[in-house]
């Protein structure tokens, strides 16, 4: 039974995007691939990449501008995840 979560390093640059809403901010990344295309390192002991799952939480502060804070998790098939 796997019980290591993924790794993850790197670092994905913060984005400046003109808008007062959460709707201006652009897409999350869903795959390992798209968040590996923004900077991040993700490996796994026992997943390849495609059968890792990404999801995301968006966190929203201020009025205008707003300031989104975007963290992501990747799980392996065993249900062990990093989150960045």
């Amino acid at each position: 039974h796997d019980v290591t979560a993924p790794s993850i390093s790197g670092n994905i640059a913060a984005t400046t995007v003109n808008g007062c809403t959460a709707t201006d901010v652009p897409a999350a990344a869903t795959t390992v691939a798209a968040l590996e295309a923004l900077g991040l390192n993700i490996s796994d002991n026992c997943s390849t990449d495609v059968n890792m799952t990404v999801t995301s939480n968006d966190e929203a502060t201020g009025s205008c501008p707003i300031v989104v804070t975007r963290t992501y998790t990747v799980t392996d098939l065993c249900g062990n995840h990093s989150t960045i």
